[in-house]
């Protein structure tokens, strides 16, 4: 977890364990210090009876899929990570990501937020519920199916708390053709927060000149094999200097 979740030369705390995978930080010192200690080394020597391919399979089944942009399924092309780790790292600023597939959009926008590093925090809207993802910590995700009057009504509450936050990242995955209202609101966050919008924009794809005020990118995504296979990524930016492109196959 040290190696995975934080920067190098420091160490994963307590707390920030706590934040990432929702939980009290008694709990977790409980964990760390209590009677479950004892509970959980006696799982993992169960483990240790398993074979290497049947542990694997165990913790496939059990654990979510994590995305991240050392993920094979995007590591294959090192120009496109290292603009999207650019891109994430910008203090302020709004990224669209666009593409056919609403599974290739969600992999890339948490990924992208999974790999922002711990000093990085986010916060956002996300209408996916994270079943089968890990989710990004500090972003709300809906539980539930929900009217576009519901979405609506939950972002005017949610969106002081957004504004104000201290997070640097804030995501919207989702969101954005189910809510027209909050396209007016993005240019005044985007002065003080990194902003990532992932959506279906069709033939509506967002304009960088027209944002051309502030550091605006886009990114299309999209499978270069069948769906779950390798991502294709083209990062396009008015202010970027690196432009990665993978051809359509």
């Amino acid at each position: 977890m040290d190696r995975a979740e934080s920067p190098g030369g420091e160490g994963l705390t307590q707390k920030r364990f706590a934040e990432l995978i929702g939980m009290a930080p008694t709990t977790i010192n409980d964990w760390h210090n209590g009677q479950l200690v004892g509970q959980i080394r006696a799982f993992l020597c169960g483990l240790e009876r398993l074979s290497e391919e049947q542990r694997t399979a165990l913790l496939r089944h059990i654990c979510r899929d994590c995305a991240r942009l050392q993920d094979p399924r995007l590591a294959h092309d090192g120009r496109s990570v290292s603009a999207l780790s650019g891109l994430v790292r910008e203090p302020t600023g709004v990224t669209f990501i666009t593409g056919p597939f609403d599974r290739a959009r969600t992999f890339l926008v948490t990924a992208m937020a999974n790999s922002a590093g711990g000093k990085i925090r986010a916060c956002g809207l996300d209408a996916h519920r994270p079943d089968t993802f890990v989710p990004v910590t500090g972003v709300f995700y809906l539980r539930r199916s929900c009217s576009a009057a519901e979405l609506q009504a939950l972002l005017r509450r949610l969106w002081p708390l957004l504004a104000a936050a201290e997070a640097q990242l804030v995501i919207f995955n989702g969101i954005w053709n189910r809510v027209p209202e909050i396209r007016t609101k993005i240019p005044e966050l985007a002065k003080r927060h990194n902003v990532l919008i992932a959506d279906d924009f069709g033939n509506a794809v967002p304009r960088l000149r027209d944002w051309a005020e502030m550091n605006a990118s886009l990114i299309r995504v999209q499978w270069l094999d069948e769906q779950g296979g390798r991502l294709g990524v083209r990062v396009l930016g008015h202010a970027r200097k690196l432009i990665s492109e993978i051809p359509n196959k």
